[in-house]
């Protein structure tokens, strides 16, 4: 029961799942700015926005399932604290970080690949 407190009173890790996994059921359609992973490469055209959308959340699931478990494994041996807190937030933004840095690497791909089927 602690532990659930404990989740509560830290919960940036918690609200990311459930924000990704509304982002997982209920994706964006169509480009917009206001919701799904908006970068200059992601709004490329509907083909890179869906596979942006798609690719992005399932990293963003794994990436924030992990570290989940690694917040109740730090809370069950170490207790939440202002450092172990402050730990947790700077790996969930290094999460945030890879997410970015593999959605546009295969972004990347994907353009290249979508290059060369179109060459004559």
């Amino acid at each position: 029961m602690e532990l659930i407190f404990m989740l509560i009173k830290s919960p940036v890790i918690i609200i990311s799942l459930v924000i990704f996994i509304v982002f997982k059921l209920f994706p964006p359609k169509e480009i917009n700015h206001f919701y799904g992973y908006r970068t200059s490469n992601s709004m490329k055209s509907p083909h890179h926005w869906a596979y942006a959308q798609k690719y992005s959340v399932n990293v963003a699931l794994v990436i924030t399932s992990i570290l989940l478990l690694c917040q109740i494994l730090v809370f069950s041996f170490f207790g939440s604290s202002t450092v172990t807190d402050l730990m947790l937030i700077g790996v969930w933004l290094i999460g945030v970080i890879m997410m970015i840095y593999k959605t546009e690497k295969k972004l990347k791909a994907f353009d290249n690949s979508h290059n060369t089927n179109h060459k004559i």
